[in-house]
């Protein structure tokens, strides 16, 4: 069993990086909003925002990611640093394959999948230009993930930071010339995201190139055999991703239909910080998934309940505080995207007061449910994963037609907390089952 310290001490070390890898990935997008808003138009960010299905479903890559980030986790905990890397380079050859592919499909089919997405005449070309300049850094975006993750078990966290603010600074320099001097439009925002997302991986890289390191890529040892495992084990990324694909399709089709453009523009702009500050329970779960799984393989269970305790308490401080600031400053953060006199600035304020309750019963959920998979107990992860999304949709879809466009945006923390109190509702009842019972090893008292 490890001391308390030194539980503390892994988590922090941990979590920074998850939550600043998922924050600069956001901020790419987060600064695609603004910029376009400002200087390109909101019939513009409007299109753009026709565009998150699509990102979102390149997150179907997560269920390879996760589980091989907890076979590797597994292998760590066993000592195993062969296997270790072995299975990280499989995880990196079968992720660039996949994204590869991808941008090929969307570049090649981007009129029809315009169409599909519901873009109209007037915003049909702006989209298919941003899908022809985005879809080209899927897989930059998906290998900074990958490195973001275990760049710091091979002690170069120093590579990650480099990595993230090129990533940033790039992204801003392309935006402004790409729109203000080159004149390239939507197109110029999806290039200079993936330029800046291609110049990140490229600079991280080397992190798992040189010798000595604990995890080394090669491609010599490739552990295609433990596919079906990892596919197994990262499932609930599948089942997420495809709810996430379909509550963004479901939103974007009733909005539009019920409010227009200004309305989709208002869901860019919320899907945008949803992103941004989603840093905060992703990363504060995907942290204790990290060092749970290490635990859990070498039946720490005092260990595992520590650390599950410790990564509430941080979850619960930092989306306390990030809700507080977005409801505090909503107006002013509304104006950042819009004219005080746009339809879409009053929707976006108003939005910004009923929403962010929802990072603080995220965070909840998120790390209740990484016990689960921690342990390889997928079903329930499975069936949340998707339900979550789909609960979403559908609320919103029924509160919007009795409260208005509002209703969209209470459907987000209504869900999540009805998640956990069906999730509690297991623990309790079923928590007891099979050689490792669930509730033997969850706490908040660690």
């Amino acid at each position: 069993m490890k001391k308390q310290e030194d539980i503390k001490r892994e988590y922090l070390k941990l979590l920074p990086v998850q939550i600043i890898g998922i924050l600069v990935s956001a901020t790419n997008a987060l600064i695609d909003s603004v910029i376009t808003g400002r200087y390109i138009g909101s019939e513009a960010l409007g299109a753009i925002g026709l565009f998150a299905p699509v990102i979102s479903a390149v997150g179907f890559f997560m269920i390879l990611i996760t589980g091989f980030e907890i076979l590797c986790s597994n292998a760590m905990g066993k000592k195993d640093s062969k296997e270790a890397s072995a299975l990280f380079s499989t995880c990196i050859f079968m992720a660039a394959l996949l994204c590869i592919l991808s941008t090929a499909i969307c570049i090649l089919f981007r009129a029809p999948l315009s169409q599909l997405l519901g873009a109209d005449e007037s915003s049909k070309q702006l989209l298919m230009d941003y899908i022809s300049g985005y879809s080209l850094g899927f897989v930059g975006d998906v290998l900074c993930a990958i490195f973001m993750i275990f760049l710091p078990l091979n002690d170069d966290t120093k590579k990650s930071y480099f990595g993230l603010v090129a990533m940033i600074s790039s992204n801003i320099i392309l935006d402004l010339v790409n729109v203000l001097v080159l004149d390239m439009g939507t197109f110029g925002m999806g290039l200079a995201s993936s330029v800046s997302y291609l110049l990140s991986a490229a600079i991280m890289l080397p992190g798992f190139t040189k010798s000595g390191r604990l995890l080394k890529l090669g491609f010599k040892n490739l552990k295609f055999k433990d596919m079906p495992e990892a596919i197994r084990l990262g499932s609930p990324n599948l089942m997420f991703t495809l709810g996430t694909v379909v509550k963004a399709y479901v939103f974007n089709r009733v909005l539009v239909s019920s409010f227009g453009i200004p309305a989709i523009a208002t869901a860019n702009v919320q899907g945008t910080l949803c992103s941004f500050l989603g840093a905060i329970p992703q990363g504060c779960a995907g942290a204790f998934l990290f060092i749970g799984s290490m635990y859990y393989g070498s039946k720490d269970k005092k260990s595992f309940i520590q650390g599950f305790s410790f990564a509430m308490k941080i979850g619960a401080a930092l989306s306390v505080t990030a809700a507080a600031v977005l409801m505090i400053f909503s107006g002013m953060i509304a104006s950042f995207y819009f004219d005080f006199n746009e339809e879409a600035y009053i929707m976006t304020r108003d939005m910004l007061l009923v929403f962010p309750s929802f990072l603080i019963f995220n965070t909840a959920l998120n790390l209740l449910l990484k016990v689960y998979q921690s342990q390889g107990k997928i079903t329930l992860v499975n069936v949340f994963s998707i339900a979550e999304n789909l609960m979403i949709a559908g609320l919103a879809v029924v509160l919007i037609k009795v409260i208005g466009i509002n209703g969209a945006w209470i459907a987000f923390p209504l869900t999540e907390l009805l998640c956990i109190l069906l999730v509690c509702a297991d623990i309790v009842f079923n928590g007891k089952k099979g050689e490792e019972p669930v509730r033997e090893w969850i706490s908040v008292k660690g």
